[in-house]
């Protein structure tokens, strides 16, 4: 997913800008059996599910693309519940 990740969040949380204090580059570790970064990982299915994420104004994601990115971050942390 870093490709998406890099692509459509980076530009608006990386590191010229945080906004909403966060950075997809710092903030995300790929840790799903770390709490903190499973919540992360939550938010950010939140948000590209919600639509939230990109903001409208930025280019937009192919539905098929933050499909594949979202079910990919969900097996990770259905994942991590089953190692725990």
């Amino acid at each position: 997913i870093q490709p998406f990740l890099k692509e459509h969040c980076l530009r608006c949380h990386g590191t010229e800008k945080q906004k909403g204090e966060f950075r997809v580059d710092t903030q995300l570790p790929n840790d799903f059996l770390d709490r903190a970064a499973k919540e992360k990982w939550g938010e950010v299915v939140n948000v590209l599910n919600g639509h939230e994420m990109p903001p409208e104004k930025e280019p937009q994601p192919n539905p098929a693309d933050v499909a594949r990115v979202t079910d990919w971050i969900t097996a990770q942390m259905v994942r991590a519940e089953l190692v725990k």
